[in-house]
């Protein structure tokens, strides 16, 4: 091996795919029964999360969510290492930015990646970790946290990477990136933000994909926070929530929130997301997809009674949808919201002024502003 890691064939190792090039860093170990194995398992895998999630929601978003697409900035909180429905959903975007509290830490010379490439008994472990988000298209944090944030892994650089492959994209780097916080900004608990860039190629278009590690409850990550500069520094957002605990549903989250209506211009979620209640008290044109019925048993305290009426009324909602989605992974019981802002709102990186922006008349004319049922 050369002095630089090799990035993109080392994803293509995790991901269980042949080399990319005939020169093959890790010929030894794709030699392996145990490699062969784990690379029977993920197609397996994949080709389920392909038929059962994957198509439908991408067929999905081609129909419902039409210029939305075209955003060129996703921003993904509370995403952990789930590249796959945010590329789902915008497959042009030039970047992504993700975020969650598990850490992504990037190998910095050839040692490190020799050392995943060389530990084919970690395996098991990787098709453990990303099992139950391919089966159910979603992580059980606890179960992906005790299998990645240990020093074998190093947090959730390697599933990242077998997302990335498993998706197409060719890795060109991996960059250790910080923001840093603010000086008088530190709360108890606080700590600077880490950040992981990969740099990748998709049907010959450069993206990039940044990981950010931020606690973003509000004692811990204060609107003024640099985390949110950095965020909103991109421009209008194509805001992306799912499976997120109904964190946004609690008082504690409101900065969150704010930053979100004041750099969204379209907003794709799941019912644990953001309350319904709180997109209609801002004015906000919201299209309920699927049917709505009742919280998982898990967070009954969260039952969203107006949105339940709403799907109760004839025609007020979009058909069922063909496929499950985050916490309702059974066809016909998951439930999806578009949003986008007022027509009046603004949507800018630095700007709380409102004036009429031709971006979010034109997107869904046919839309209704949200209403209390």
């Amino acid at each position: 091996m050369d002095n630089q890691p090799h990035f993109n064939e080392l994803a293509r190792l995790l991901a269980g795919l042949g080399p990319a090039s005939a020169q093959d860093p890790y010929a030894q170990g794709r030699a392996t029964v145990m490699w062969q194995q784990h690379a029977h398992v993920l197609d397996d895998l994949f080709s389920k999360f392909e038929r059962e999630y994957a198509s439908p929601f991408s067929k999905w978003a081609r129909i419902h969510l039409r210029e939305f697409r075209a955003l060129p900035t996703v921003f993904y909180p509370f995403s952990g290492p789930d590249f796959m429905f945010a590329h789902l959903l915008h497959p042009s975007a030039g970047t992504y930015l993700l975020g969650g509290l598990e850490i992504c830490e990037a190998p910095t010379d050839a040692c490190a990646s020799t050392f995943w490439g060389s530990r084919l008994e970690l395996l098991g472990e990787l098709e453990a970790g990303i099992r139950h988000f391919l089966e159910h298209s979603f992580f059980v944090t606890a179960e992906m946290r005790h299998t990645f944030v240990t020093k074998r892994w190093n947090g959730i650089l390697a599933p990242l990477l077998v997302f990335l492959a498993r998706t197409g994209h060719e890795i060109v780097d991996v960059e250790r990136l910080t923001v840093p916080q603010d000086q008088g900004s530190q709360r108890p608990g606080s700590s600077t933000t880490g950040a992981v860039c990969i740099r990748a190629s998709f049907d010959g278009n450069p993206k990039q994909i940044i990981y950010l590690q931020r606690h973003l409850r509000d004692d811990h990550c204060p609107a003024s926070d640099a985390f949110y500069r950095f965020a909103g520094s991109f421009g209008p957002l194509g805001v992306f929530l799912k499976s997120a605990s109904y964190l946004l549903h609690e008082p504690d989250f409101m900065h969150l929130r704010d930053f979100i209506f004041g750099h969204a211009a379209c907003l794709v979620q799941d019912p644990s997301s953001m309350p319904y209640a709180a997109l209609v008290e801002r004015g906000w044109r919201v299209r309920v997809h699927g049917r709505y019925q009742r919280t998982p048993r898990a967070f009954p305290q969260y039952e969203q009674r107006d949105l339940i009426r709403l799907c109760q009324k004839p025609g007020a909602v979009g058909p069922e949808l063909p496929f499950g989605f985050g916490y309702h992974s059974q066809p016909g019981r998951a439930s999806l919201m578009i949003a986008a802002p007022p027509v009046a709102a603004v949507i800018t990186s630095n700007s709380t002024r409102p004036r009429t922006t031709a971006l979010s008349a034109a997107l869904c004319p046919c839309w209704e502003a949200g209403e209390s049922a």
